[in-house]
């Protein structure tokens, strides 16, 4: 369970706009000395730092590998709800197409989903030329056990292996660090995630 402090923290953080009011939380709460930070991809002498600037040459399509993701983690959720591994070869989806069709529905399925409610919320605060931009999905989710494979991992063949969803390197979502904030030293992203209920033990929290 997360502690008080932590819980602070992180409300502190969900109403922060700029990455410079990002900057002064991480100093005030001594999170840059005295947090457990890890490389990402899991290495020190991994070369993350050039994978990292190397993806995206414009912010726009760094931005988009989220949206990506999202709608990834949305169909392997519809998948596993009907009882089915992402990555079976026999009954899962073979593209993005047939997965479009078998759980939302084809074209008629988008449609009736833009209606009644969205799966991926959108919006952005803060400064106008420097926004605070915000994806929030209904996907699969992570358990806390397993965030730092998908989050922190680097070319990772977590989706390599799903024939239907479009993200399978696993780089684009840190594609968008070097373009969270005006400064190389103040770059950040804030993952929050809960794994969906329908997918998890009903004695789990």
């Amino acid at each position: 369970l997360m502690s008080s402090q932590n819980l602070d923290v992180l409300n502190k953080l969900l109403r922060a706009t700029t990455a410079e009011g990002v900057a002064s939380i991480l100093e005030n709460e001594k999170l840059l000395k005295e947090a457990n930070w890890v490389p990402i991809g899991g290495k020190e002498n991994l070369n993350n730092g050039g994978r990292v600037e190397g993806q995206m040459k414009y912010s726009e399509n760094a931005f988009v590998e989220k949206i990506t993701n999202s709608i990834d983690a949305i169909l392997m959720k519809k998948c596993r709800e009907l009882g089915i591994d992402p990555t079976d070869k026999e009954r899962a989806p073979k593209s993005l197409q047939e997965a479009i069709d078998k759980f939302i529905g084809g074209e008629k399925g988008f449609e009736r989903l833009r209606k009644l409610h969205s799966d991926i919320v959108i919006f952005a605060e803060g400064l106008k030329d420097y926004p605070t931009l915000t994806i929030i999905d209904r996907g699969e989710g992570q358990e806390p056990a397993r965030l730092p494979g998908p989050i922190l991992g680097l070319s990772n063949k977590l989706k390599a292996d799903i024939a239907f969803v479009y993200g399978k390197y696993h780089q684009g979502g840190s594609a968008s660090l070097r373009f969270a904030g005006i400064k190389p030293t103040s770059c950040y992203q804030l993952v929050l995630s809960k794994r969906a209920q329908s997918l998890s033990p009903k004695d789990n929290d």
